[in-house]
């Protein structure tokens, strides 16, 4: 077993922790792994506002008779749940 899992595994027992140590232990841990996924969050060389710009663009809209998915909710359950 390497190192790191062995580390890993290890109890706290009798810690002399903190709360505000415990939280800044955490925002350690996030830090490190956003720091290590940074690569799958950027947008490459394209603007943010660029992106949704196309998003919004390519976004798909309904046809003027078809329903909302909110309209086909409520028509369900008018058909179901019919007051008593």
């Amino acid at each position: 077993m390497d190192d790191t899992k062995k580390q890993g595994q290890q109890r706290l027992v009798n810690s002399d922790m903190t709360i505000d140590e415990l939280h800044s232990l955490v925002e350690q841990i996030v830090e490190q792994k956003l720091a290590a996924n940074k690569g799958h969050l950027l947008l490459g060389d394209h603007d943010p506002a660029e992106v949704l710009e196309s998003m919004w663009k390519n976004i798909i809209k309904a046809e003027t008779d078809v329903p909302s998915p909110l309209e086909m909710l409520r028509e369900e359950r008018e058909q179901w749940y019919k007051p008593s």
